[in-house]
């Protein structure tokens, strides 16, 4: 009986722990959705816009401090749009490389430039991820020219 009762106490203790470790998972999977911030950039080009949601990084702050832009918006490697900015972002303390999606709204650092994917790509040194377009991806995509950049 005795064996029983610590056999008992032991699942029991284990349960708990692992319960304690898929519920950190599920915090930090919810601070990551937390750090977007409710900011929204609108990208106009010709008759069309793009929403953009930020994340919360000091990149992304430090490109609305910029805004509003007007830039060149031209395809590079058949698998992004990019337009270059007035100045370097700030990318202090973030991580030195990502790994676009389709939507990726993100910041090439060694060049300088923003980079939107509309296909999925392999990881870069260098990339940073800004945020994500929301909608609007599918014109931008058959554009190319002027767009102007600012706060929703």
């Amino acid at each position: 009986m005795f064996k029983k009762l610590i056999c008992f106490f032991f699942s029991i203790t284990f349960i708990l722990c692992l319960t304690a470790c898929v519920n950190n998972g599920k915090n930090d999977s919810n601070q990551e959705q937390n750090a977007i911030t409710s900011l929204e950039l609108v990208i106009r080009f010709g008759e069309n816009t793009a929403k953009v949601k930020l994340y919360d990084n000091i990149a992304s702050r430090d490109l609305i401090t910029m805004l509003p832009i007007e830039t060149e918006l031209s395809n590079y490697s058949n698998n992004e749009k990019i337009f270059y900015l007035p100045e370097n972002l700030n990318t202090e303390n973030l991580p030195s490389g990502y790994k676009p999606s389709k939507g990726d709204f993100t910041l090439y650092s060694p060049w300088g430039n923003v980079a939107i994917f509309y296909k999925d790509s392999s990881y870069a040194s260098g990339l940073i991820s800004l945020g994500y377009i929301e909608n609007g991806l599918n014109e931008l995509i058959l554009y190319t020219g002027t767009v102007k950049i600012s706060l929703a």
